[in-house]
C-alpha cells in the first residue's frame, strides 16, 4: 500500500482514496456526479439552502444517497457531505436500516447481483 500526503482532516489516503475522489483534492465529485445530485434536487424541487435545512434522517436524502451509490462508487464520507447526512458512519447506518426494511428480492434476482 502505497501512502499519499495526509487529507488534512486527520487521516492518511490511500492511492485508491486518491484515485477514487480524483487527485485528492477537496471536494470529490465528478461533474458526474454533481450532475446527479442537481437532478435530484431539481426532482425534489429542493435548493441547496432547502437541502441543508432538512435533518439529517430525511428518508428522501437517504433514498438519494442509495441511488448515488449504486451509480457511483463514491466514498460514504462525499455522499454523506454533499447530501448533508451527517457523517460516513451515520450514512451506512442509515443505509443499514433502510436495506432491512426493503422486502428481499426472489433468489433468480439475488443470483444475478452477484
Amino acid at each position: 500500500m502505497l501512502i499519499v500526503a495526509g487529507s488534512g482532516h486527520g487521516y492518511l489516503k490511500t492511492v485508491c482514496d486518491y484515485v477514487h475522489l480524483g487527485g485528492g483534492g477537496a471536494g470529490g465529485g465528478s461533474g458526474e456526479t454533481e450532475r446527479l445530485v442537481i437532478e435530484w434536487l431539481k426532482r425534489m424541487v429542493w435548493s441547496e439552502a432547502d437541502l441543508r435545512a432538512q435533518r439529517k434522517g430525511e428518508p428522501r436524502q437517504v433514498d438519494s444517497a442509495s441511488e448515488l451509490r449504486s451509480q457511483t462508487t463514491l466514498p460514504l464520507a462525499w455522499v454523506a457531505e454533499r447530501l448533508n447526512l451527517g457523517t460516513r458512519g451515520h450514512l451506512a447506518r442509515l443505509l443499514q436500516q433502510r436495506g432491512k426494511s426493503q422486502p428481499a428480492a426472489p433468489a433468480n434476482q439475488r443470483l444475478r447481483r452477484i
